[in-house]
């Protein structure tokens, strides 16, 4: 499983838009792009630039639509653990992680 692959970026972004999380004009930025994984990647490094209440309407947003991908995201900032990234961790995924390790807010 990997973040970019598994995220729903369409549907996540719609809903974080309607959250007032996301600007219209970056949603329209992430749907518009050709691939699921270029739209999650869009998605994961423009929500660490969006406030400390970002991540906890992500994982809210996971909980309804994409429960599986929730339950991996919250233990990961509960514990604050480091995170040993692989080749394949794009730089939106590395950005992300490390937004949810250090972000203040837990879920």
């Amino acid at each position: 499983m990997t973040l970019t692959r598994d995220l729903e970026a369409k549907t996540v972004a719609s809903h974080l838009y309607s959250k007032e999380i996301i600007s219209e004009t970056d949603n329209e930025e992430i749907q518009v792009q050709k691939t699921n994984q270029e739209r999650s990647e869009m998605l994961l490094d423009k929500l660490p630039k969006k406030g400390p209440n970002a991540f906890e309407t992500l994982c809210n947003i996971l909980k309804e639509v994409q429960p599986h991908l929730e339950k991996i995201l919250r233990p990961i900032q509960s514990r604050g653990e480091q995170l040993a990234y692989s080749a394949r961790n794009s730089n939106a995924t590395r950005t992300f992680l490390n937004f949810i390790v250090y972000s203040s807010e837990t879920c």
